[in-house]
């Protein structure tokens, strides 16, 4: 098993970060009128497919009780063998053909479990067709068929799709809450705690970990470090770091993404100067599938984001107690 799979929560109180949002979701699921299409958004590696069949679990749990399943009955180990529960990659199985047979599966009983439950991963890759046949099920599913749809790119889903589902926004954790969850691996495993390195996600400290194959964590990005290299205009460092992060794998969407959350959460310290159309534009940039598979055009963005910045009257000296 690799430590991904190990450490996946399999209990609602092993759901790390996004408190309230996880304490309103488990009182809505414990409603007879509770809804049956949900939609799962966010950045990677923070926990969606994980709290997808957390749901799922809950949906089936013959013990669940407002507060969190029992982890031992049938209803709860149904997400690991069992046919009424289907994990599916929108990704690949997105034509209208697949849809179809979906659709004749989710209106047969279930066989073992209460509930059916249907994941589309990657949902935003469904294609218009694909939609248009999910509408009405979704709108009106059989009472014992659940619909969950996980994406990173909520923004691509289509309104008619969306207005149908139950929305559940996950924010990137804090860095404690990560910080938290590194020790406690760390502990578990018998390795030493990495120290002045930040893991943007939980997913990236594992993989980190699983790539050293020496059980010492590899060296991960520091975001601090490379964020000080931006605001100081330092850029010669700065795509050092850049492409170094790229060339070991580090799919580039994950890095961008996380580094531009950094980087905006970090200004709100102080009153921002800069447009909030060209931020709009920079967000919209980084959802564009064909951005990040150009290095070149990736490290020129954050050259043009690094100058826009500067130009914007930022004063460097106070910008050095950012970090």
């Amino acid at each position: 098993m690799g430590l991904i799979e190990k450490y996946r929560p399999q209990k609602f109180c092993e759901f790390r970060g996004n408190d309230t949002l996880i304490s309103n979701l488990k009182s809505m699921l414990m409603k007879k009128d509770r809804y049956h299409s949900y939609l799962i958004s966010g950045g990677f590696g923070i926990g969606k497919t994980s709290l997808a069949r957390l749901i799922a679990k809950a949906l089936n749990c013959v013990n669940f009780d407002g507060n969190d399943i029992c982890g031992e009955c049938k209803g709860c180990h149904a997400i690991d063998n069992n046919y009424d529960i289907i994990e599916i990659d929108a990704a690949t199985y997105r034509g209208i053909n697949e849809i179809r047979r979906i659709k004749e599966f989710a209106n047969i009983r279930p066989l073992e479990i209460s509930n059916k439950v249907i994941i589309f991963d990657e949902a935003h890759q469904l294609t218009e067709e694909a939609i248009s046949a999910l509408l009405k099920i979704v709108e009106e599913p059989p009472s014992f068929t659940y619909f969950i749809f996980v994406t990173t790119e909520k923004n691509k889903i289509k309104p008619t799709l969306l207005s149908r589902l139950y929305i559940i926004e996950l924010q990137f954790p804090t860095s404690k809450v990560i910080r938290d969850f590194v020790n406690y691996v760390c502990e578990q495993e018998g390795i030493p705690v990495p120290e002045d390195i930040t893991f943007p996600s939980f997913r990236d400290f594992l993989k980190s970990l699983e790539g050293s194959g020496t059980g010492e964590v590899i060296k991960n990005y520091n975001l601090n470090r490379i964020l000080q290299y931006f605001i100081d205009g330092n850029l010669e460092q700065f795509n050092q770091e850049v492409q170094f992060i790229l060339d070991t794998g580090i799919h580039p969407r994950t890095f961008f993404v996380n580094f531009i959350d950094h980087f905006l959460d970090k200004l709100k310290l102080y009153p921002l100067k800069i447009d909030n159309n060209f931020i709009q534009i920079l967000l919209d940039l980084y959802g564009k599938n064909e951005f990040f598979n150009d290095k070149a055009t990736f490290i020129r963005i954050f050259n043009l984001l690094f100058w826009y910045y500067k130009l914007s009257g930022y004063d460097t000296n106070l910008t050095r107690t950012i970090i």
